[in-house]
Order: structure tokens, then sequence, then C-alpha cells
């Protein structure tokens, strides 16, 4: 009668493409842990982390002051030397699977998708390639709508006979897209007036 619905099938370069992004994901995260695993070792040994832009971003220079601490058991200077070359091997994951994904879009037939999302304010590399990824063919959703409701950006519908209530945002969402479009909202109202305006 009509009513089945076609889904979308990724090709196998999308689905590969989604398999890097997803390792480079993993490995960020696992970043994250090793640098909460670091300064809760340094607060352990009563030594603080100065809170300033280096320890934000964990420059060269700041892995090098973390190297330079001294403790007053050598056993404890073992372990946190240890801890600080798992996470500068994790950080080398990270930037090697980065330039691969550079890579990929540079050889890709649609890198001029990419560019163009790149002019976007707030959009940036990782952003771009991960809603490529996800999306793969923007002419499969027939209208804007279509495109929010898949990213997640509506709100719930609770409704009773003829009566419709709207409450917060749905929990239905594409899980790697909706917090990069958010992120890179609170990136764009920063950098473009127009932006700003629209929403102060």
């Amino acid at each position: 009668n009509g009513s089945l619905e076609a889904i979308y099938v990724p090709s196998l370069y999308h689905q590969a493409l989604r398999s890097l992004l997803h390792l480079r994901e993993r490995n960020v995260s696992h970043q994250t842990r090793l640098k909460n695993r670091i300064k809760m070792f340094l607060h352990f040994y009563g030594v603080n982390i100065p809170a300033n832009s280096e320890c934000r971003h964990w420059s060269r220079r700041f892995i090098h002051e973390l190297e330079r601490i001294t403790f007053e058991e050598p056993l404890a200077k073992t372990t946190f030397d240890n801890c600080l070359h798992e996470f500068e091997e994790n950080r080398r994951n990270v930037l090697r699977v980065t330039r691969q994904l550079r890579t990929c879009v540079q050889e890709s037939k649609d890198r001029h998708i990419i560019k163009n999302l790149l002019t976007v304010p707030g959009v940036g590399f990782v952003t771009a390639v991960t809603f490529y990824a996800v999306i793969c063919d923007m002419s499969r959703f027939v209208s804007f709508d279509k495109l929010s409701t898949f990213v997640g950006l509506v709100p719930s519908e609770h409704s009773s006979g003829d009566k419709a209530k709207a409450t917060s945002i749905t929990s239905r969402h594409a899980r790697k897209l909706r917090y990069l479009f958010i992120e890179s909202a609170w990136v764009a109202v920063r950098q473009d007036p127009a932006l700003l305006m629209a929403y102060n």
C-alpha cells in the first residue's frame, strides 16, 4: 500500500570516513582522560597546575614544564613520567589521524563541499568533515525541517487528543552532529556580528 519508506545507505567511502572520524574521537576522549589523570596525580602529591592558557592547550612548553617537576619519592617521578609519555603518544595518534583525514579530503571528489563548509563562521575542519561524513548527500532531505529533525535541533512534542505541547529539545538526534553544531554556534556569534544580533 506504499507505506514503506526506503532508508539512506551510505557508500563504502562514507562508512570508512566515519570509521576514521570515530577513531579520532576515541583518541581525543582518551586524551582528555589522560589530562585528568595527570592533574589528579599532581593534586594527590600537592603540586598545583597554573590556571592559564598554557594549561588549557597543553602546549609543548607546558609539557616541558611538567617534565621538570620533581617528587620526593623517585618512584612517584617514574610513574608521572610514564603518564606524560602515554599522553604524548596519544597526542601523536590524534595528529596522525587528523593528517590522514586532511589527506582523504584533499583526494576526495567532493573536496569542494568541505571547502564551502569551512567558509561558514564557527565551522572548523573537524566539524566540516563530520557534517559531510554523516549527511553524505544533502538532497536526501526534502526540506530544512527534515534536516533539523535528523540533527536533533527541534523541540520534543507531547500530544494528547487535539492538544499538542512543545517541550525541551528532543532526545533523538545525530550524536556526532548536534553537539558540534552547538559548539560552532558559540564560536560563530563571536565572529559574525549579524549572527550575534540574531542571537541577542
